[in-house]
């Protein structure tokens, strides 16, 4: 029983480096994805891993019997149960933010055949089009804006009229402008809760084989 704690506590030494990506094992391959980050001292699914290794050494000091050998194992499987938990939730904030911004993007289409203006948007939601729309805003919208006040006020001392008709326009340009601003902070948003998933989802099926190599090292 001695010895099959002690593995029972190296291993879990070894797969708190491995579900928090610590060890010396090759990068998984996520396609165009950005690499995930690594985590800090403050992640929590690191902090379940500290109360799985806490559990296991106290097996190793008191030469525990089948019931602490399961205390380790129900750690390991509680913080594999916050995985999912948070996977789940990044996993819906991601369709919102989806259905979000494809609402967004046909208001900012219809506006724009309104104005007899070019949408500029992408056909994907990814780094490319919040690049575009960024710089739709600042040439485009910001442009526009400008230009009307400017003619405005050109036009308020001698042509009040003309000066009122630019207005319309105007606020036009405005709240295109504010849906542009708007599309940019949900892209931004949608695309570090990607990155999030990504970073979930490798901890997840690390997690996932290492509670399995632990219940059998356990025999629980």
């Amino acid at each position: 029983m001695s010895d099959m704690s002690d593995n029972a506590a190296l291993y879990m030494l070894q797969a708190g480096d491995l579900i928090n990506g610590t060890a010396g094992a090759a990068p998984v391959s996520t396609g165009d994805a950005p690499a995930p980050p690594e985590l800090g001292a403050a992640d929590p699914y690191a902090k379940g891993m500290e109360v799985a290794l806490g559990d296991a050494a106290v097996v190793r000091e008191e030469k525990p019997t089948v019931s602490s050998n399961r205390v380790v194992l129900s750690s390991a499987l509680e913080t594999y149960q916050q995985l999912v938990a948070q996977l789940e939730a990044n996993r819906q904030a991601i369709g919102d933010k989806r259905r979000e911004l494809a609402e967004v993007r046909q208001d900012i289409r219809d506006l724009s055949t309104e104005v007899k203006r070019e949408p500029r948007l992408e056909d994907d939601t990814g780094s490319h089009d919040l690049h575009t729309s960024k710089v739709a805003v600042q040439h485009d919208d910001c442009g526009s804006i400008i230009a009307y006040a400017e003619q405005v006020r050109r036009s308020v001392y001698d042509n009040a009229s003309q000066a009122e008709e630019l207005l319309s326009p105007m606020a036009q340009s405005l709240a295109l402008l504010r849906l542009r601003v708007r599309h940019i902070r949900l892209l931004e948003e949608l695309l570090v809760a990607q990155e999030s998933g990504l970073r979930l989802e490798i901890q997840q099926r690390n997690a996932d084989a290492c509670i399995w190599q632990l219940a059998d090292i356990l025999k629980v």
